[in-house]
């Protein structure tokens, strides 16, 4: 897959050849590899319901002249003011309708040598079951292929958690379907797939490395509209870096690549309001590039006429001409070009910092939170919160973290000295997941868990109620939790900790007390083999988020230094930082998120090959302005 910007084309019945033709032109002018179509049946039949494919052989024409490689994003027939489509069919003449649209489709327009690859579904997954009878009928086969769930211990009934399991598996057989009947048509077709809505629940349906059976590459979708909610603006560069982790940890060995990034305007659709600005397309598209993602497509290029999203979004203006927002974006595409060898070699340098989430921790916070509060830890999504926290803490401090589904983590290596793993909230652990843990640390890795990871199992049973796997690894027993309505202050031997919410009292057994809330242990450090296991049973994450990150990023530069992981000198609130590695050099990507100037140091060997603003190295520094976005090079021999 090659490296590329593009723009998702909007095709409507009433184009002419001409104005089609112009969109392409346009991408062209730009630099922009890629154009992202979605495929409506609803504008390739005419009255009497027989296919005419005209408008949009217009389009893959164009394509073909001007050298764009097509994304055809497969669009079964919905309703009109459907713009996300649907996730799975309603019945099983349904599921066949979907069968004749791709037999029609798929061959027709991958006879285009611009018909780069099909997209097999717009974003899929959703929080909830389907209430249609097609998904009905597929659980209820699921069930008798799975009688253990739900599932009891010591003969207590546990929470059912069969339909969440059911969503996991259901999604990607559904995907693996669409992906079979492609194939069917066209058996050299590039698959690819857009996951959605990362920082929420429905990142419990995605089995991402599932997908790379039958996928070529992954996508994303990453609009801070919809998407960062839980961020500041001054943030989103952190989101789309999350973001970006999330999906690269699950893409495994496939190429990734942000299938939807927004791209303009939008004042009454999306989750809030928001006009990117030029610096800002710059910074999501660099961040993803710095992701080893091999580029990104805006949603979207031109805008749709009528209906939801009409004059939204848009990269052109709606006089159809090139804004500031595609100048940016083509500066960053000239970046690519110019730069692509490196790029297709240099890998992300990882701290050995690890972020670790569970899927099982978001179905049981799910559910055992059955009234919603504005109150982070009653939330139902204060894992997701508290792994952002880190995360942004993490940056600020210079450390690139990895974000990873815990099976996505690779387990097999021989020595974890010098890496540290962090269970931000993670509140459901699985026995097998203990015994993972135990292995990283009993090879030299630190492991730290905070909040209440660990509280319940996969059922939701709560560990702490008699002796469990989790007391071995703490070396200690959690004998109470108590709710405190404000915030508070843990006292560490050095320094505080802030924390809100709740804090444990804590019974140490071979672990050594670490933390203490008034007399009352409330954190321990256990020794486990060659590693060691720290405790701090506070949500010390959610107080950062609302509050201060101070405290968090003082424990964790404590933490960093004792197992002598290096702290960067160019960092700081506001001043994001990330590098790619190869043999010879570094790249090293700058962005000055903050209110003022930032001066970081470089390598006397170093160069600017990128810059928004114009800018130059003086005295082995460089002056980063607010909003600028910088690359160096740095030659390493």
């Amino acid at each position: 897959m090659r490296y590329g910007i593009g723009g998702q084309i909007i095709i409507e019945p009433g184009m002419t050849e001409k104005q089609i033709d112009k969109l392409f032109q346009n991408l062209s002018n730009a630099s922009f590899r890629y154009a992202r179509i979605r495929m409506f049946e609803l504008y390739m039949k005419d009255a009497n319901g027989d296919w005419d494919f005209t408008l949009f052989d217009f389009a893959f024409k164009a394509a073909e002249k001007y050298n764009i490689d097509v994304f055809a994003t497969l669009f079964p027939a919905t309703r009109f003011e459907d713009i996300g489509g649907f996730k799975f069919p309603f019945t099983d003449e349904h599921f066949e309708d979907v069968k004749i649209y791709i037999k029609n489709v798929v061959p027709h327009f991958s006879k285009y040598s611009s018909c780069y690859g099909w997209v097999l579904i717009n974003e899929p997954g959703q929080n909830n079951m389907p209430s249609e009878e097609f998904s009905e009928k597929r659980y209820q086969e699921y069930l008798l292929e799975n009688p253990n769930l739900p599932i009891k211990e010591n003969g207590c009934p546990g929470m059912d958690f069969s339909r969440e399991h059911f969503m996991l598996d259901y999604t990607s057989r559904y995907l693996h379907e669409l992906a079979d009947l492609v194939k069917e048509e066209a058996p050299d077709a590039h698959l690819h797939v857009n996951p959605h809505a990362i920082f929420s629940s429905v990142l419990g349906t995605y089995n991402l490395p599932q997908w790379s059976e039958f996928l070529t590459s992954l996508g994303g979708s990453a609009h801070p509209s919809w998407h960062f909610g839980d961020f500041d603006r001054a943030d989103y560069t952190i989101a789309m870096s999350a973001n970006s982790e999330i999906l690269r940890s699950g893409a495994g060995k496939l190429p990734w690549f942000m299938t939807e990034i927004q791209g303009g305007n939008n004042i009454y659709t999306g989750g809030s309001p928001l006009c990117p600005t030029a610096d800002e397309i710059v910074q999501w598209l660099m961040t993803v590039l710095f992701h080893e993602g091999k580029g990104g497509i805006f949603w979207s290029f031109n805008q749709r006429s009528a209906g939801i999203e009409a004059a939204e979004w848009g990269m052109l203006d709606l006089k159809g001409e090139p804004t500031d927002r595609v100048h940016a974006a083509s500066k960053v595409a000239q970046f690519i070009e110019d730069n692509l060898q490196i790029l297709e070699v240099a890998k992300v340098d990882d701290s050995n910092v690890h972020l670790i989430y569970n899927r099982e921790s978001l179905w049981v916070e799910s559910r055992v939170v059955p009234i919603k509060q504005n109150m982070l830890g009653r939330s139902g999504r204060s894992g997701i919160i508290s792994t952002q926290t880190y995360y942004k803490t993490l940056s600020e401090i210079g450390i690139a973290a990895t974000i990873s589904e815990i099976n996505e983590f690779d387990f097999s290596k021989t020595s974890y000295a010098g890496e540290l793993m962090i269970f931000p909230n993670q509140i459901a652990l699985t026995d097998e997941q203990l015994e993972l843990i135990k292995s990283f640390a009993e090879k030299g890795g630190t492991v730290l868990l905070s909040g209440l990871t660990g509280f319940f199992d996969q059922n939701a049973f709560c560990r702490h109620m008699a002796t469990n796997m989790l007391d071995e690894l703490v070396g200690a027993e959690l004998k109470e939790v108590k709710y405190l309505s404000d915030s508070f202050t843990l006292n560490m031997e050095k320094y505080q900790l802030n924390s809100q919410m709740v804090y444990s009292i804590l019974n140490p057994i071979s672990a050594e007390p670490w933390a203490y809330y008034g007399k009352e242990i409330t954190g321990t450090r256990n020794k486990v083999g060659d590693g060691e296991v720290l405790w701090i049973s506070s949500p010390i994450a959610l107080e950062a988020k609302v509050n201060s990150n101070t405290s968090l990023k003082t424990l964790l530069k404590d933490i960093l230094s004792q197992i002598k992981v290096k702290v960067p000198e160019n960092s700081g609130v506001g001043l994001f930082t990330k590098t790619l590695v190869s043999k010879e050099l570094n790249l090293t990507l700058y962005i000055n998120k903050s209110n003022s100037p930032q001066k970081v140091k470089v390598d006397s060997k170093s160069e600017i090959i990128f810059s928004s603003c114009t800018n130059e190295i003086i005295n082995d520094s460089i002056k980063i302005k607010p909003e600028e976005t910088v690359v160096v090079k740095t030659y390493l021999l």
